[in-house]
């Protein structure tokens, strides 16, 4: 048999040409395969640094939010402050691994923070932004990747107390036929109760009625209500009545007062108040003077009450402006007690004429009875037209039609009671954020259009 020489040549050739192309296409797919893998793990390593990221803008934001700094603090006081909390925070931390947080008296650099979930990690540096914002810079790591996003704070005084019409450091009693209105919005009447002493947090009988909710800081609280009880609009049986009671919630700071604001503006001692017509001007009343303003009475601007006294309204007593007083304690009502009764009232400073002796009070408008450590009792037929009123202990007994433009403030951690045919509307539209003579601590408050990452 003859065999063709060029015929074995040919194959050869063509085998080793499929070889080189086989080759050839393995080099491509292993290539191909490692810069999509390389890919892959380049956005996995950019999608955790980004989560690191955010989960380091979270844990700030939460450490803030719970931050109580104090009241009214220069921008640079505040950035101090602050500096200080979160090293009170942080420090220790077993995740910062031995690192402190670190402060210039400019920069915050919150060090390296590890999340162990998947081993990425954030820093942070925190500066002042301008007057009233804070910024913050948090840069997520995994691998060589980082990714930073930034958030501003506002600092705002935390008057979110004030956001409720009624707030008792106790629990609340009410019976007769009191009525509670919101001038613009059933929510001017929600209520607060801090109360921690007994589960009944909320006794309502007789005929009374709240237009707005009912909130209380302890979880197991309970409220009992009467047949005639309304929440809401709601009566006590309608099953609805349990969207718009509310234990459990976080119990925001009830700020004691300042009233030095105003103290300084009672300059005219007062130790005999008989006769009647009389009209008074910024008084002081020493303690123990105990007296009975009454037989068309008026007094105008501020009336400081010094501790110990026992004071009265009757006949016809008017006050026109803010009545404060020395704080004494919370244990020392039985020594200290304020008395409106027979057709008294008291007005805002609003009604006070537009006068050189007056200047200043109109200037601060939003409170009109200051009185910490007194027990307030508004009994009888009274007239009130007033802003915040905040007391130890603060009774309604009697008999009235009244506009609180503001809030009702109760310190007394046992209950804040309100009986008799009372009508209160509450308005809150033009009261400020937070009404003079208070001291709420500063808050930092994330402004969320501010969010960038880069």
């Amino acid at each position: 048999m003859i065999h063709d020489a060029s015929r074995k040549g040919s194959a050869l050739v063509t085998a080793l040409l499929f070889l080189g192309l086989f080759s050839v296409f393995a080099i491509v797919c292993v290539s191909v395969g490692s810069t999509t893998l390389s890919q892959a793990e380049n956005y996995n390593e950019s999608q955790q640094a980004r989560l690191s990221a955010e989960s380091g803008v979270l844990y700030l934001s939460y450490l803030f939010k719970q931050a109580q700094l104090p009241a009214d603090v220069t921008p640079q006081q505040c950035l101090d402050s602050a500096a200080d909390y979160l090293a009170k925070q942080l420090n220790g931390n077993g995740a910062m691994g031995g690192a402190f947080v670190k402060y210039d008296g400019e920069e915050i650099l919150v060090p390296r923070i590890s999340i162990g979930l998947f081993g990425g990690a954030f820093f942070g540096v925190i500066t002042l932004a301008d007057d009233d914002t804070i910024h913050v810079s948090v840069t997520g790591t995994d691998g060589q990747t980082t990714r930073t996003i930034a958030l501003n704070f506002e600092m705002q005084a935390d008057g979110s107390i004030f956001e409720y019409g009624i707030v008792s450091g106790g629990r609340l009693l009410m019976s007769g036929q009191t009525t509670i209105l919101g001038a613009n919005d059933p929510s001017e009447t929600n209520i607060f109760a801090d109360g921690r002493l007994i589960q009944e947090v909320f006794s309502l009988s007789g005929q009374v009625s709240i237009a707005g909710d009912l909130y209380a800081s302890l979880p197991d609280g309970y409220a009992t209500m009467g047949n005639y009880v309304t929440v809401a609009g709601l009566a006590w049986d309608d099953p609805n009545i349990n969207d718009h009671i509310s234990f459990g919630v976080d119990a925001p700071p009830i700020p004691r007062v300042d009233t030095s604001v105003f103290t300084a503006l009672a300059t005219n001692v007062v130790t005999d108040v008989s006769g009647s017509g009389q009209t008074y001007t910024n008084i002081v009343i020493p303690p123990n003077t105990n007296p009975t303003f009454s037989s068309d009475t008026t007094v105008n601007g501020v009336l400081y009450i010094q501790s110990p006294n026992h004071v009265t309204f009757s006949g016809k007593a008017t006050v026109n402006g803010i009545i404060v007083t020395d704080d004494p304690g919370s244990n020392e009502t039985t020594n200290n007690t304020i008395t409106f009764a027979g057709q008294s009232a008291l007005n805002g400073a609003d009604q006070l004429p537009d006068l050189p002796e007056f200047a200043v009070l109109r200037s601060l408008p939003g409170s009109s009875l200051l009185a910490p450590g007194f027990n307030v009792n508004f009994t009888g037929h009274f007239d009130l037209s007033a802003g915040t009123i905040a007391a130890e202990e603060l009774i309604f007994s009697g008999q009235a039609d009244a506009m609180v433009m503001g809030s009702l403030i109760s310190y007394s951690s046992t209950e804040f009671e309100m009986e008799g045919q009372a009508t209160i509307t509450i308005d809150r539209s033009s009261n400020p954020p937070v009404p003079p003579g208070f001291s709420v601590p500063t808050i930092l408050k994330p402004i969320i259009t501010s969010y960038e990452e880069y």
